[in-house]
């Protein structure tokens, strides 16, 4: 048996003098920024090991633009280090994911959504695949994405069709519960999110349902399907493939 393309090294963004060993003989650096509060040192301090090693070519994470709040001064440092860091970067900017997975629980158990959002408020969402299958294309052929900076959204809907995706993939009814944003914000926390992440997600939502932040009317249309050669991925398309883990047993 063949051994498998690809090979497993330890490299922790926390630990510079972990970096040297994992990044010999490597072409090119696929950066996924942290969830962490110090996420631009970390970053930072990635990016000068790629440079310190000889790499001369970067794809890195980041955040769809945000008018403000802390992300707003986050990625906005990020990218600045990335973008003057001398070396061919491409960053992927995201919003939120697709990927509801985090309804699981009271989906299955209670048939309910929880979100502080606005039901009516539409949110760009984008398939943990297409970032996979963007993400790859773009280090296979990094040099046609030198220095670019993609908005990447598969799809974008508002809660009322969430819940009736839910609802006609695991054939019952499927109830959207608002709650406040204090709630959420102590919901997460008690989920195990860090306090700063998930008050900085819920001024996310905040924008979303003010009208102020809607990434398909500020960045226009997604650069996915240019990169991926495909179309992206629906919502419903998600729901429908992955139904049966959410329908109770």
């Amino acid at each position: 048996m063949p051994p498998p393309p690809f090979q497993f090294v330890h490299a922790d963004l926390g630990q510079p003098d972990t970096l040297a060993a994992a990044l010999k003989d490597v072409r090119a650096v696929f950066i996924v920024s942290p969830g962490a509060e110090d996420m631009v040192k970390l970053v930072a301090d990635g990016v000068a090991a790629v440079k310190a090693a000889g790499i001369t070519t970067i794809v890195v994470v980041s955040v769809i633009d945000v008018p403000t709040g802390l992300f707003k001064v986050q990625f906005t440092e990020l990218e600045g280090s990335v973008k003057t860091s001398g070396l061919d970067y491409t960053i992927l900017r995201l919003l939120f994911f697709e990927n509801q997975w985090s309804y699981l629980g009271s989906i299955k158990d209670e048939s309910k959504i929880y979100s502080p959002n606005d039901p009516a408020k539409p949110m760009s969402l984008v398939a943990v695949a297409d970032i996979g299958a963007a993400s790859a294309a773009v280090l296979a052929a990094s040099a046609a994405h030198a220095n670019k900076t993609y908005d990447l959204i598969s799809d974008t809907v508002d809660f009322n069709a969430i819940v009736a995706g839910f609802t006609a993939g695991v054939g019952r009814k499927i109830e959207y519960v608002h709650i406040p944003y204090d709630v959420a914000i102590e919901g997460m926390v008690g989920d195990g999110v860090p306090r700063w992440q998930a008050v900085a997600l819920v001024e996310l939502f905040e924008l979303v349902d003010s009208g102020n932040y809607n990434p398909v009317v500020t960045v226009g249309t997604s650069d996915l399907e240019s990169i991926i050669g495909r179309t992206p991925t629906t919502f419903k398309a998600w729901v429908d493939s992955v139904a049966p883990a959410f329908m109770t047993e």
